[in-house]
Order: C-alpha cells, then structure tokens, then sequence
C-alpha cells in the first residue's frame, strides 16, 4: 500500500496495532483492515482506512468447495455456483470501495437459485465476501 510521500510522519496500523512508522508505503502481508495516520509538521493529522484488504483471493474454502462468480463484468446481476459435499448456507455480502456494505444475503446453494441481483448500484469495482460455517472467499466483481 502506497501514500503520497512527503506529507508529515506516517503510521500504519493492521487493526488496532502498530504495524509501521516513519514511511509512507508498507506491503499488506495479511487480510483485513489497515489504517494509515499521517501527522504533519503542525501537528494536523488525517487517517484513511483501507477495509478489508485482501493479500490473496482463493477460491476454494477450507473443506474443499469451490466458488465461481460470473460474469465479471456484470450489469449487476451474478451467478454464484458454489460446490460443496456439505448442505452449508452461504452468507453473501457485497462492500463498496469504502467497506460499506451495500448488499447483504443468505442461500441455500442445494435448494435455492444463486443469482445475485443487485441491479440499480452504482457502476465500480465491489468486493463480494461469501462466508460459510467453513470459512469465506471474497472475489471482487464490476458494475458496470
């Protein structure tokens, strides 16, 4: 993760623990949330948060089940096949650039249809967290 450098003094921190001090780039080497606080010469400060930061996108979970969204790109509307030898609920949610969520669901892959259909969002790049009693994936997908 890279800042504008020359702003003030740098601190980078991975949840709630000081991770970085003094630069103003740093390598995410875990998923989750980083903030960075930048403090200048007359004491201002500023902070961004960066949500959900993902160092590697796998699609398989824990027990060996698979996922697959598409198409990406999209209009909005998507497919998730997920393959599973377990009758597991899939938790779906969908966090803008920002980390907000904007859509939040729930199917049963065996017994429901897996059509995603969040028409009407703005166009942009979301990251789409599927989570199970095994663990969660997130795959990020296009509005367009």
């Amino acid at each position: 993760m890279i800042a504008t450098p020359g702003f003030g003094f740098y601190q980078w921190y991975y949840f709630a623990t000081l991770i970085g001090v003094g630069t103003s780039s740093i390598l995410a080497t875990q998923d989750g949330d980083y903030t960075l606080l930048v403090t200048n010469s007359f004491g201002c400060q500023s902070s961004v948060s960066l949500l959900n930061v993902v160092t590697g996108i796998s699609n398989v979970f824990a027990d060996g089940s698979t996922v697959s969204v598409f198409p990406n790109p999209s209009n909005g509307s998507f497919r998730v096949q997920y393959l599973s030898k377990t009758n597991s609920v899939v938790d779906v949610q969908l966090l803008n650039s920002v980390g907000q969520l904007v859509y939040s669901d729930q199917f049963n892959p065996v017994s429901e249809k897996s059509t995603l259909d969040i028409n009407g969002i703005s166009a942009g790049v979301y990251s789409l967290k599927l989570s199970t009693q095994n663990g969660s994936v997130i795959r990020k997908v296009l509005v367009q």
